[in-house]
């Protein structure tokens, strides 16, 4: 059975993708496939086998500053008792030197696509990471968008003081001003680990457009809001995890 997912408006998945080598020149590849990895040298990439993943790439635009590529994947699903084999396609931006973000990557092919995208950039497999946050990283993120106007949307903690509370979730517009759901602030300090945090931002404060996302410890999150970004937009969420991340840092 095969199935072609049409692409959705309103909320979509992205990853980040976080460069860990030097990156300004022009792209190596124009174009590269999942057969073209050396994956004998990709002892760290776990290739999701029971998925059977097919993805390529292709350049849309590059220039001196940016580049933009067009991914399109297919893989297999469940689907009630079926397997299903699906197909979709998502894209990736990046300003040259900065993360990039993967909008409208399923989750699961997030490491596939870094490997892949720096095949691209730089004929080999390792210039480009998804990055499992931690405590630190959702603190950064969390200081960082309240500084520049931002509100807190999505709490989802795990293991807080000890085990005495195992899970800890809540979500709403303005979750700081909320009464009667416990201290958010002590909370996240107490909590062993950080699943989850979501933000919402007012036009004008990352890019001309409202922002709404969320941000897991996996290393990618949801986008609710603009509901159909450009990528103008994209750069801007690129740059929220790049200046968080930076803040604290020195």
């Amino acid at each position: 059975m095969h199935q072609e997912e049409s692409t959705p408006l309103g909320p979509r998945s992205f990853v980040v993708l976080f460069p860990v080598r030097y990156d300004e020149g022009i792209s190596k590849h124009a174009s590269v496939s999942l057969q073209e990895l050396n994956q004998s040298k990709l002892g760290w990439l776990k290739i999701p086998e029971d998925r059977e993943p097919e993805i390529s790439l292709h350049q849309n635009y590059e220039d001196n500053q940016i580049r933009e590529y067009q991914a399109t994947a297919k893989y297999t699903q469940r689907v009630g008792t079926s397997r299903v084999r699906t197909e979709t396609s998502f894209k990736i931006v990046q300003r040259k030197g900065g993360c990039g973000i993967a909008f409208g990557c399923p989750s699961f092919l997030g490491k596939l696509t870094a490997a892949l995208y720096s095949q691209a950039v730089f004929d080999e497999a390792g210039g480009f990471m998804v990055k499992n946050f931690e405590k630190r990283d959702f603190q950064k993120f969390w200081d960082y968008a309240l500084k520049i106007g931002g509100t807190l949307r999505d709490v989802h903690l795990r293991d807080i003081e000890g085990g005495k509370i195992s899970v800890y979730r809540v979500s709403g517009k303005d979750i700081l001003r909320a009464k009667g759901i416990g201290n958010l602030v002590e909370l996240l300090k107490h909590a062993n680990r950080i699943k989850r945090l979501g933000f919402g931002f007012p036009p004008n404060c990352l890019s001309d457009s409202a922002f709404h996302f969320w941000i897991a410890n996996w290393g990618g999150g949801t986008l609710y809001e603009p509901p159909e970004p450009s990528s103008y937009h994209l750069f801007a969420l690129a740059d929220f995890f790049e200046q968080a991340l930076r803040e604290r840092e020195g």
